[in-house]
């Protein structure tokens, strides 16, 4: 869109009980009745619109720095929810040449928008990434990621390690991963694919 600034536009998905999607970032609110819902397996996602911009370019003693910004609906049997996120992105290559190793850091906020009750109206996130590329546009990544819920209940804890595959002429980037739980408030075990298409990137 102009130097420096990326504008994303994103979409996930999540199938399995309230519960799952819950944790999984999928899902707005509890929905009542006998809790025949809290057990149905049923879809529930996100759609999100924001922009990412970089501050810094990398050096041999600082990391590049970026903000992103942007806002999404939760939606799913559960109602739909809406908020906003801002986050600073820091990322620094460790070794260099022909298969880099890089490490990354995300931490932010999450602002919910009429929270129901008992739902927090602000959060934090914390997400620690590394990455060791295994071939020129392949990838291996392994993923920290952290993140208070909406409701008074331990935070969300993940570690997910999953491979990242380029496709310069189609411009996309294809992603593969599996995540472990690390508390009894996240899903045991994780399974996701990701398809990123770069609109109007140069080669």
């Amino acid at each position: 869109m102009a130097p420096n600034l990326d504008v994303r536009i994103g979409q996930t998905g999540a199938y399995g009980n309230l519960d799952v999607r819950r944790r999984l970032g999928t899902a707005s609110t509890e929905v009542g009745g006998d809790g025949s819902e809290q057990t149905r397996a049923a879809l529930g996602g996100t759609t999100r619109l924001g922009a990412l911009y970089q501050l810094t370019d990398e050096s041999i003693s600082m990391p590049i720095v970026g903000l992103l910004g942007r806002v999404r609906s939760l939606y799913g049997p559960g109602g739909t929810a809406y908020e906003t996120e801002a986050t600073a992105l820091f990322g620094k290559t460790l070794v260099g040449g022909a298969r880099p190793l890089g490490v990354s850091l995300n931490v932010g906020t999450v602002y919910r928008f009429d929270p129901a009750p008992g739902e927090r109206t602000t959060r934090y996130l914390v997400n620690a990434s590394a990455g060791q590329a295994l071939a020129r546009d392949t990838a291996l990544v392994v993923t920290y990621a952290r993140e208070q819920q909406e409701k008074a209940q331990p935070d969300y804890s993940l570690v997910q390690v999953g491979v990242r595959h380029r496709l310069r002429d189609q411009r996309a980037i294809l992603g593969v991963a599996i995540g472990f739980g690390l508390n009894r408030n996240t899903p045991q075990f994780q399974f996701a694919l990701a398809v990123q298409w770069e609109l109007g990137a140069s080669n």
